[in-house]
């Protein structure tokens, strides 16, 4: 699947607008789903074979999309997926895309994106809902 990421969100398969009823109607039934922590009232709703992963609310409103390898993902015209997250970040500070590195990754404010670092190389990208 393909993504983008932009000034207007995110385009794609899903976007934040959609109820889980109408993510089933066009992906079927998850393959798992699970609490994100113990204590949550968020569900994770797995979706392996697509390699996304839908953070849903006790109202039932998706809060976060996580996009894993085989999909590509792109901020602009940068695709983030396998690429190593020195040279994304090299990229976001020539073009002005004011960007913070954690421990486990690269946090995009503006943009609410995550991107999720794995021994150098983007293995993730995080988005979270405004």
């Amino acid at each position: 699947m393909q993504w983008k990421i932009d000034d207007n969100g995110i385009t794609g398969p899903i976007d934040f607008d959609m109820q889980i009823e109408n993510v089933k109607s066009l992906l079927g039934e998850p393959t798992d789903s699970f609490k994100r922590t113990k204590d949550s009232n968020d569900v994770v709703i797995a979706y392996e074979d697509e390699g996304i992963h839908l953070n849903v609310n006790d109202e039932g409103i998706l809060t976060q999309l996580t996009i894993f390898p085989d999909n590509e993902v792109f901020l602009g015209n940068i695709q983030l997926i396998n690429k190593p997250i020195d040279s994304i970040y090299a990229e976001f500070q020539t073009l002005g895309i004011a960007v913070v590195r954690e421990d486990s990754g690269l946090w995009c404010e503006e943009q609410k994106v995550f991107l999720v670092d794995v021994e150098g190389i983007v293995d993730g990208v995080e988005i979270y809902r405004d």
